[in-house]
């Protein structure tokens, strides 16, 4: 689906992400998933599928796992409340610590401090839409993973299931 990864300053690599979605209908993330050594064994298979000139060389020394915040766009989503005294940036959907600081001006501009041009884009003047909920959340949920796998399949190519959700504004669109 996804991956993600960094080169630390003592030159590691963080490595996450991929197909760890696990939604199941109206009862949420089951937590015992979370730290399930299989989902650990399946992103050191997708890392070597990304650099296979590091298998053999390269060892995974800690893990982690847990959910993710994050909005129907899979980006963070900044507003403000009571007549402007209130900021909020939310969503960040596994890019808070990067995102956090651009999340925090944009919060202070929307505040009336300094206000720039960036508060005038579309991200921020439009609002996300709301997570859509059960009975339908669940089709739309599974539906989703599997146009996210066949896509990879295809080299990325969208089908017509995401190519809709683009339209709609839902889904890494920022």
């Amino acid at each position: 689906m996804f991956h993600y990864f960094r080169l630390t300053k003592d030159n590691r690599i963080i490595w996450g992400g991929g197909g760890a979605v696990r939604y199941y209908f109206n009862r949420g993330i089951k937590m015992e998933l979370m730290d399930a050594p299989e989902r650990y064994e399946q992103l050191a298979t997708e890392f070597f599928e990304m650099f296979p000139q590091l298998e053999g060389d390269v060892i995974f020394s800690n893990k982690w796992g847990r959910i993710i915040a994050s909005s129907t766009r899979f980006c963070m989503v900044p507003g403000v409340k009571y007549d402007g005294r209130l900021a909020w940036s939310v969503g960040y959907t596994g890019h808070g610590v990067g995102a956090s600081r651009f999340g925090a001006r944009i919060g202070i501009e929307l505040l009336g401090y300094a206000p720039t041009d960036i508060i005038k884009m579309k991200f921020v003047t439009k609002t996300a839409l709301p997570w859509v909920p059960e009975p339908l959340c669940w089709p739309g949920v599974r539906l989703t993973q599997l146009a996210l796998v066949k896509a990879d399949r295809n080299g990325g190519k969208r089908g017509l299931w995401l190519k809709f959700l683009d339209m709609l504004g839902s889904g890494f669109t920022c």
